[in-house]
């Protein structure tokens, strides 16, 4: 996968990245300490267990953090897509990653040494409030997870998925587009069910006209009431 020049390393941090609102002359501080590195497809950025020595961020493609069980079976904890900050609690806390970072498509990865970015950080305030409101919004995410899979019913938790991994490919809300479609068993790992579940969930959306499903893209084609 192709790298980010100087300037469009710059544009990530200063709009797509959780640092977007800091000042130009602490986007250019950031962009000097980014490193890019590539991640082919079913590759692993970071294994579960491993210390952790740098905060990262999705910068194309997507991948998963994949939790290994005591009785080994791999639960998915997340789906990673352009912008989000991977690898932030072992990053502040100094102990291992909980869990891995396999690349579900070809991915760009935007890495900060640890101690050169904390040294950043400590001497920006702006930059470490950033960083605190990524937290935040993840956190928010989880208890929102939590709260669908208590009072939502399938077809509403497994819609909320595709909106929110979905873009606007035109000027108003729909039609919107999922590219790389996941797995029926990731979808099925994100909204608390089976894979079974989602894929009849799926064909009944399809065939009362909320989506289209062509290959690896889904397209949502008006509101679920």
């Amino acid at each position: 996968m192709q790298k980010f020049t100087p300037d469009e390393i710059k544009q990530f941090l200063a709009e797509d990245s959780l640092f977007r609102g800091a000042n130009s002359h602490a986007i250019d501080q950031l962009a000097r300490l980014a490193l890019q590195r590539s991640v082919a497809a079913g590759c692993t950025l970071f294994s579960m267990g491993q210390p952790c020595d740098a905060l990262h961020f999705v910068v194309d493609g997507c991948g998963l953090l994949i939790q290994l069980a005591s009785d080994g079976r791999e639960r998915i904890l997340h789906r990673a897509i352009p912008g989000e900050m991977i690898g932030a609690v072992p990053f502040f806390d100094g102990k291992r990653y909980p869990a891995s970072f396999v690349a579900e498509t070809d991915c760009l990865v935007m890495s900060f040494h640890r101690e050169k970015l904390i040294s950043l950080l400590a001497s920006d305030p702006s930059l470490s409030f950033g960083v605190i409101g990524g937290l935040v919004n993840r956190l928010r995410k989880m208890v929102s997870i939590v709260e669908q899979i208590s009072f939502n019913d399938t077809t509403r938790r497994l819609w909320d998925f595709l909106i929110e991994s979905s873009r606007n490919t035109g000027s108003h809300t729909f039609p919107r587009a999922v590219d790389n479609l996941p797995t029926r068993e990731l979808m099925a790992h994100a909204i608390g069910t089976v894979r079974e579940v989602v894929s009849r969930r799926l064909s009944h959306l399809v065939d009362t006209g909320h989506i289209r499903i062509e290959g690896r893209r889904l397209v949502l084609l008006k509101p679920l009431e």
